[in-house]
């Protein structure tokens, strides 16, 4: 296999001064970025994906550095989901449901009544405060941020697999004319180390804190000087209703429990069956065929990371909630 070249770098700042630097820099850097039409990022982003598909370099440096995390499987699944979602189609979706229309940081149009113009601006620069338990977060906060239009610093986890760092690299090498990068640091640095949270907190125009609670209290909205968003942490929930083709959705559903081995917010920890005439004769069915799901997940797609997949022998504690406040009844 070829090595994949890039003179990209991580930043690792030493003093505080490095960081209010870099941030400056992208300061500067966001408004080129401010100028890229839509159909030149969608352009970017789709070579980008096309990077990571079965067969290229990306894909197998990607296999091989989080196989001794996740299953081969499970890897090779993600990256079918990151190609997907790196294309046109999908990313004009996702931004079209955000934000009303694709064009909204580009062009004034009329409101939904017709009585004003609309349009939307940039931030400027947001830090994305990263969580090291699912290794595509950093795709998701750097495409939001770049289709946005907003400069990005990218603040890894001290649980960071190595594929941020990787995926950046990727997008230096398919930006060729530098449209995009400059408005992009991908940084490293010990969050104990309180001055350079600081600098986050007094520089970046937003924050998206995608980390759990150590990470949630380091950036409180009252301290800092733009927009924050948390993010973590979550408890995933499934949910299984009277009259669902079982056959289909429980081995669906037994994936999702196994895909991140249990380590992201999406994975389902707590399941939620409707049990209408009260007999819990389904709640124990989905209980039965789930179980039987799991087993044939381990037997495919052994665990190879913390996680040891459920087997044949899971027991089930079964507790009846109001189907319409299932959260508020549970005490969560």
């Amino acid at each position: 296999m070829s090595s994949v070249e890039s003179n990209f770098e991580v930043l690792r700042p030493r003093t505080a001064a490095d960081l209010r630097d870099c941030f400056a820099r992208l300061r500067v850097a966001s408004r080129e970025l401010a100028k890229q039409p839509f159909d030149q990022f969608l352009e970017l982003l789709d070579e980008l994906g096309r990077r990571w598909r079965p067969g290229t370099a990306y894909h197998q440096q990607a296999v091989e550095m989080m196989s001794g995390m996740l299953s081969r499987r499970a890897v090779e699944a993600a990256l079918a989901g990151l190609v997907l979602g790196l294309s046109p189609a999908a990313l004009a979706m996702g931004l079209r449901h955000e934000l009303g229309r694709t064009d909204l940081l580009e062009t004034w149009q009329a409101d939904e009544r017709g009585i004003g113009l609309v349009r939307g601006y940039p931030l400027g620069v947001v830090a994305q405060i990263l969580a090291g338990n699912v290794f595509l977060g950093g795709v998701i906060a750097l495409s939001q941020s770049l289709l946005t239009h907003n400069a990005v610093v990218l603040k890894l986890s001290r649980e960071d697999s190595g594929f941020t760092s990787l995926f950046a690299k990727a997008l230096h090498e398919v930006d060729r004319n530098q449209r995009v990068t400059p408005a992009l640091a991908v940084c490293a640095w010990d969050s104990r180390e309180e001055e350079f949270n600081e600098v986050v907190r007094g520089e970046a125009d937003g924050i998206v804190v995608w980390g759990g609670a150590a990470a949630v209290a380091a950036y409180p909205a009252e301290r800092c000087r733009g927009r924050v968003i948390h993010y973590g942490p979550r408890l995933g929930i499934g949910m299984v209703l009277a009259g669902v083709d079982l056959e289909q959705a429980l081995p669906a559903l037994a994936w999702d429990v196994a895909l991140w081995e249990q380590q992201a917010c999406s994975s389902p920890r707590l399941v939620l069956v409707e049990d209408p005439d009260q007999s819990l004769s389904l709640p124990r069915r989905v209980a039965r065929e789930l179980s039987a799901a799991l087993t044939k997940i381990r037997a495919a797609v052994p665990s190879e990371g913390a996680l040891a997949l459920m087997s044949a022998h899971l027991g089930f504690d079964f507790s009846r909630v109001p189907l319409e406040e299932p959260i508020r009844n549970l005490g969560l």
